[in-house]
């Protein structure tokens, strides 16, 4: 999980300063509290930024290579045993 969090940081440090800006566009003229404002800016921001990730950068090669990500990792192999070697207690 680590790994994929390291990948992550710099398309999301990247994605989310215009989203913040956009999100805030909006909600600055709304007529709430303050609090009420920030709490929409934050929560709308990181789900937006999240999904934009997952998206626009993370599923598709040309974005990958702009910001210096590795190819797609190979899907990892389950590991089974046979109902014979249970019985034996190879783990």
């Amino acid at each position: 999980m680590y790994g994929s969090l390291a990948a992550a940081v710099l398309p999301l440090y990247i994605l989310h300063q215009p989203i913040v800006v956009a999100v805030a566009y909006g909600v600055v003229r709304w007529d709430a509290p303050i609090g009420v404002k920030y709490l929409a800016i934050v929560g709308a921001s990181l789900i937006l930024t999240v999904i934009a990730y997952d998206l626009l950068v993370r599923r598709t090669r040309p974005t990958r290579f702009l910001f210096s990500m590795r190819g797609r990792p190979a899907p990892q192999k389950v590991r089974t045993r046979s109902w014979a070697a249970i019985q034996r207690g190879e783990l």
